[in-house]
């Protein structure tokens, strides 16, 4: 089975603070950052 990869498009205004300055840490770091889970969950559904 092939892993599916997609790409949306969100306002950042909906992402927690604290979890932003997580994952801007890592991605200056040279790493990349996803996001996944209930988190996407929650931005698809606009909670």
């Amino acid at each position: 089975m092939k892993p599916i990869r997609q790409s949306i498009e969100f306002d950042k205004k909906f992402l927690d603070k604290d979890a932003l300055k997580v994952v801007n840490t890592i991605h200056k770091a040279g790493f990349e950052v996803y996001l996944v889970g209930g988190c996407v969950r929650d931005l698809l559904l606009g909670l």
